[in-house]
């Protein structure tokens, strides 16, 4: 049976909300369909600032909440004279501003994240 949902979206720059709605026949594809406004609000809203994030937020035909789904856009620069290529590994600086190093996986053509936002990075201790 098929239920109509809205999605509502939210970003840095204020809230639009769905008036419409859609109508979607299951739990699965109401999150294939959040995931799909998610991509296309990346690909289309791209962040102004450095920090930037865009949320949607689902609700039933009786206007009661189902899902809150957030994308976060966070931008941290590199200072490359602060870190070391060891083989396809780039040692970042600590992110409390120490010495410590912390291990991140590169990715070619890619800007690395900072450390503390860089998922699995394994602490090498100090230099």
């Amino acid at each position: 049976m098929m239920s109509r949902y809205y999605f509502d979206l939210f970003d840095n720059d204020g809230e639009l909300p769905d008036e419409e709605g859609q109508e979607v026949v299951s739990r699965p594809d109401l999150v294939r369909e959040v995931a799909k406004i998610m991509m296309g609000l990346a690909q289309d809203d791209l962040p102004t600032t450095e920090n930037s994030t865009m949320t949607t937020s689902v609700r039933d035909e009786k206007g009661a909440p189902v899902s809150v789904s957030t994308l976060a856009f966070i931008w941290n620069g590199v200072d490359l004279q602060q870190c070391r290529l060891v083989g396809r590994r780039l040692l970042l600086p600590c992110a409390s501003g120490g010495t410590t190093l912390r291990q991140s996986t590169v990715v070619p053509g890619a800007v690395s994240p900072s450390p503390s936002r860089t998922n699995g990075a394994t602490c090498l201790g100090c230099t």
